[in-house]
């Protein structure tokens, strides 16, 4: 701890874009479930060991309630169908039970007061064919958001409440803008938030999986209608434990349960699937704290409190530009059923910059000697029963 911070030197132009792909911060916003080119089980099971779900705040949804609806009658036959008894299914199965681990009746990071809010069972409250007041077949996420907003002041769709989610299907042929990425190039589906007379309102958009490049990337199987069940339960589980992502501007409130790097509960274990207890529906499986896994239900297997600790920085954020001669970095642990002794950070892997030995786990560092550059930081933290665990990378830029 000695250590000059003279000595490091920014990082170069290569090792800035090496750290970018392999350790991806995911920032908050509306949030996707993405294309996956040779898609493989294999590769959704190497999570790292430092994955965590981390809450920040923000609101759940305590029993959720479905609304399905179609963009016109030309959604595909089998989704309008089938997916009312999906629904059914999976809002009253303990698929969703196990859940209560993300109650907000806990305070959040960075000492933020939880919403007080339980997850228990939902409900499906039924489909809607809409004849959508926006034509044409090139839309963008403020056209669903205005066309949903529109749908509730004619009545056609029912006013949400704290409970609400509106599932948009839309039929093959549909592209879809979401900032600059694409349905079916880039996304399989997406849940946001839009504000509706100061409160927010909950949706989801499910382009046709089977159609338009959606079917090389977005699903594992042959049946069109359970790659669409895994991407519905996918979105629908991340809406229930973080429902106000798509106003989330940084890690903090609105933001509900949110890892930095991995994303939401439903990213960590994208595209792992499984059948949904007692019914013939696929879905995808979700990340359990608890568990440390990736679950349908928690099983025999579980490992929960094992005491392997977790780790992840929570600032500077991920890119972020830090001016003056101060640094100030910040990380959470969680001892998963051990105390946790100390954090300690290091700048560019090597260079010791300080430890905290009880929470908030931060420290501040002067900074006036560093060249103007790109740096890496890191934290270490250690339990009392002598496990340790690291967390990704976070770069940040000294002006």
């Amino acid at each position: 701890q000695g250590q000059s911070l003279d000595t490091p030197e920014p990082l170069s132009d290569d090792a800035v874009q090496h750290i970018a792909s392999e350790h991806p911060a995911k920032r908050p916003g509306a949030h996707i479930m993405p294309v996956q080119k040779c898609a493989s089980v294999a590769d959704a099971t190497q999570t790292a060991a430092s994955v965590h779900l981390w809450y920040w705040g923000g609101h759940i949804i305590p029993n959720v309630k479905v609304y399905a609806v179609f963009w016109t009658g030309a959604v595909r036959k089998e989704t309008q169908d089938k997916i009312g008894g999906f629904f059914q299914a999976v809002t009253a199965n303990p698929y969703i039970n196990w859940l209560t681990e993300y109650n907000t009746n806990v305070g959040g990071e960075n000492g933020v007061t939880g919403t007080n809010q339980t997850i228990g069972r939902g409900t499906f409250g039924g489909a809607v064919t809409i004849t959508p007041s926006i034509t044409g077949t090139t839309l963008t996420n403020d056209n669903i958001a205005a066309e949903l907003n529109h749908q509730i002041d004619i009545g056609s769709l029912a006013a949400p409440d704290q409970n609400s989610i509106y599932m948009f299907f839309f039929p093959a042929g549909y592209s879809i803008d979401l900032g600059g990425q694409k349905s079916c190039s880039v996304f399989c589906a997406y849940h946001n938030t839009v504000q509706r007379a100061g409160a927010s309102v909950y949706y989801g958009v499910m382009p046709d999986v089977g159609a338009d490049g959606c079917q090389l990337g977005c699903g594992l199987d042959k049946s069109v209608f359970n790659n669409l069940t895994v991407a519905t339960s996918h979105e629908l589980v991340e809406a229930i434990t973080d429902p106000e992502v798509g106003l989330a501007l940084d890690a903090g409130p609105p933001l509900g349960w949110y890892d930095q790097s991995k994303g939401e509960i439903g990213d960590i274990c994208a595209p792992q699937s499984d059948t949904l207890p007692g019914t013939p529906y696929l879905i995808q499986k979700e990340w359990s704290n608890k568990c440390n896994a990736c679950i349908t239900t928690p099983g025999a297997g579980c490992n929960a409190n094992d005491g392997t600790p977790v780790v992840g920085m929570t600032a500077p954020g991920n890119g972020d530009t830090v001016t003056g001669t101060t640094l100030n970095v910040s990380a959470d642990a969680d001892g998963r059923g051990t105390a946790i002794t100390e954090v300690d950070f290091t700048l560019n892997l090597f260079f010791p910059i300080g430890k905290a030995t009880k929470p908030p786990y931060k420290v501040s560092k002067n900074i006036a000697t560093l060249k103007a550059g790109t740096y890496i930081l890191s934290a270490k933290a250690k339990g009392k029963n002598g496990k340790v665990a690291t967390s990704g990378w976070t770069t940040f830029v000294k002006k």
